[in-house]
């Protein structure tokens, strides 16, 4: 039954009422075969769609956290989780359905009402496409690098490169002190002395090393999101930072993973701007998706064959394209702003598209499909980044 804010929960699941339409948020670990038998799975998906049975004759909209390039699980993956649930809404005729599901599922093509979309390029074109943002212009001069997370090789280590690089006067960053790397939790430190010795491989170095680095260029450029408790958001920064930017730097969440592309990438795409990838193995990915790209060195950054990386020569190579960028000639000026025009209204295409299909299933989709691509987007955010 549900409870004071009509909210049912199965295991882990949420299933939430609203005046049109119900949705369920179906995370990750819920649907990790390698956690649950067959029949372990079977159980809960009926008592997802019991619950649902005993809900009003309304849309139905069901967030299902499929885990990246699942396609290649070998054995009753996640297909087989998706045929199980599917098969018994189907069942259903009463329940007005679709499933939404991570873009790299291609399982779900499969099926009518089970559509895969780019949570992460929805959630910003959601969040961005009516902001009062700063138009780009030709004659900015920064450069800005958020590297969020600092326990990765490409966050810290990588900022500190560039702040000893000759793009150290126009780099507008933000940076966390330790301290606040900590709240995030005790072992971020270790993960970051760890992932500052594989790209510099400095003994000498330790945690109070580390501490002394964070403190020293810890820097806020970012505003408050919700200004009535003042709390910044580390994923969602103002746009008003965007001031005399020319060109961003993107850290990527998952650098081995080229296919997983987050609102990192699409927020300058969205607000207009160009972008370099330090990780450009990414390139080939959002080429296939129809934007354009900035980067003049087009240089692969695949693993050696040790499995190791050349972080630094990945630094180097997005110091020269950011340098490119900077002092593009009026000829690339031209160019940079056919691509940024080209690639805004792009992503919008590719937001209505996904629109457009889903309106065919649930025609009321459109009146929330704004609340849909940004708030609940954000619960797969939380667990994929």
């Amino acid at each position: 039954m549900p409870g004071p804010e009509g909210e049912f929960f199965s295991g882990g699941v949420d299933i939430r009422l609203r005046d049109q339409h119900h949705f369920i948020t179906i995370p990750f670990d819920f649907v990790r075969i390698e956690l649950f038998s067959k029949r372990q799975i079977q159980l809960k998906t009926r008592m997802i769609v019991k619950e649902l049975d005993q809900l009003p004759n309304k849309d139905v909209i069901i967030l299902l956290n499929i885990e990246e390039e699942s396609s290649d699980v070998i054995g009753p993956g996640m297909p087989w989780w998706c045929d199980h649930l599917t098969s018994l809404l189907d069942s259903r005729p009463s329940i007005n359905y679709v499933i939404l599901t991570n873009d790299t599922f291609e399982h779900a093509d499969k099926y009518s009402n089970v559509l895969r979309v780019n949570w992460f390029l929805l959630e910003t074109v959601s969040m961005y496409s009516q902001t009062d943002n700063v138009p780009w212009e030709p004659t900015n001069t920064d450069v800005l690098f958020l590297p969020g997370k600092p326990w990765k090789p490409s966050r810290l280590p990588a900022l500190t490169y560039f702040l000893r690089s000759s793009l150290s006067n126009n780099l507008k960053y933000s940076s966390l002190t330790f301290e606040q790397m900590i709240e995030w939790g005790e072992t971020n430190a270790q993960r970051l002395l760890d992932s500052w010795q594989v790209v510099y491989n400095d003994p000498a170095v330790d945690l109070n090393i580390i501490r002394d680095i964070m403190d020293r260029i810890a820097k806020v450029y970012d505003m408050p999101w919700d200004e009535r408790d003042g709390h910044r958001d580390f994923k969602r920064l103002h746009p008003k930072m965007y001031s005399n930017i020319c060109v961003e730097i993107i850290s990527e969440t998952a650098h081995n993973n080229s296919r997983f592309i987050t609102e990192k990438t699409y927020k300058p795409i969205v607000l207009g701007y160009p972008f370099v990838f330090i990780h450009n193995n990414f390139l080939r990915t959002i080429s296939t998706q129809g934007f354009k790209i900035y980067q003049p060195i087009l240089k692969e950054t695949p693993d050696n064959n040790n499995g190791q990386r050349d972080w630094t020569n990945e630094f180097e190579t997005c110091i020269k394209n950011t340098e490119k960028v900077l002092n593009s000639t009026q000829e690339e000026i031209s160019l940079l702003k056919v691509n940024i025009k080209w690639n805004q209204q792009h992503a919008m295409i590719m937001y209505h598209n996904t629109l457009n299909n889903i309106i065919k299933i649930l025609p009321n989709f459109n009146s929330y499909a704004r609340e849909i691509f940004g708030s609940l987007a954000g619960k797969l955010q939380k667990e994929n980044t």
